[in-house]
């Protein structure tokens, strides 16, 4: 079976998306074949398996990125026989995919995460076969389409420590650095919890990746 991928960024050092990296090679290695089509690429490492295809966005507009996409498409089945389409929050993909699906009789599995319900969203999620998302929040629309995955840990990049001291003193928030993380609340919060136990600290590692989260910081 071969896979078409699509997403917005294959690059390891991605402040944002480096795991689309780990999800490709986790799917390669139980598709035959998969083929990325991107938005933009950097550094990365691949399975042997893998072709990754950049529409370059950030040297053309969309009209033309559009263009793009369906030419890779068309050379892709031409000669290749694909099994259906996984696309990674990318649901302006989804309507040229659709195009496609019609043409090859194939089905299109779309992964979200985000609070917005645009009408881009509500548009791609009528011509999806399954919507995957972690929990409700997630994914706000109501939809028979719907599964709810929760969210998963590669432990094999994280491994668990099951050993453990005494007494917790550190916590950490890792993520990007953003109002909607609420990591503001969280300072709040452990300011209370600090009065109680005052040798405790809080680490914070992250970055603010647009102008809201370096405003928000």
């Amino acid at each position: 079976m071969n896979l078409i991928v699509f997403n917005f960024e294959m690059d390891e050092n991605s402040k944002v998306l480096s795991h689309s990296v780990d999800w490709v090679n986790h799917l390669a290695e139980v598709f035959e074949k998969v083929f990325v089509i991107t938005l933009r690429e950097g550094e990365y490492r691949v399975k042997k398996n893998v072709e990754v295809y950049s529409l370059k966005r950030d040297s053309v507009n969309r009209i033309i990125s559009f263009y793009l996409l369906a030419g890779v498409l068309f050379s892709i089945h031409r000669k290749n026989s694909i099994s259906g389409y996984f696309v990674h929050m990318a649901t302006a993909f989804v309507p040229v995919i659709y195009l496609f699906s019609k043409i090859f009789n194939q089905k299109i599995l779309l992964w979200y995460a985000h609070k917005s319900t645009s009408l881009l969203l509500r548009v791609s999620s009528l011509m999806v076969y399954k919507i995957f998302t972690p929990s409700r929040k997630s994914y706000r629309l109501i939809s028979s389409k719907v599964e709810f995955t929760g969210h998963g840990i590669d432990l094999n990049k994280f491994p668990l420590i099951r050993e453990q001291t005494e007494k917790f003193r550190d916590f950490a928030i890792i993520g990007r650095i953003s109002p909607i993380k609420n990591i503001d609340v969280a300072i709040k919060v452990f300011k209370i919890f600090e009065k109680e136990f005052p040798d405790v600290r809080l680490y914070i590692y992250g970055d603010a990746v647009d102008e809201k989260g370096k405003l928000y910081l």
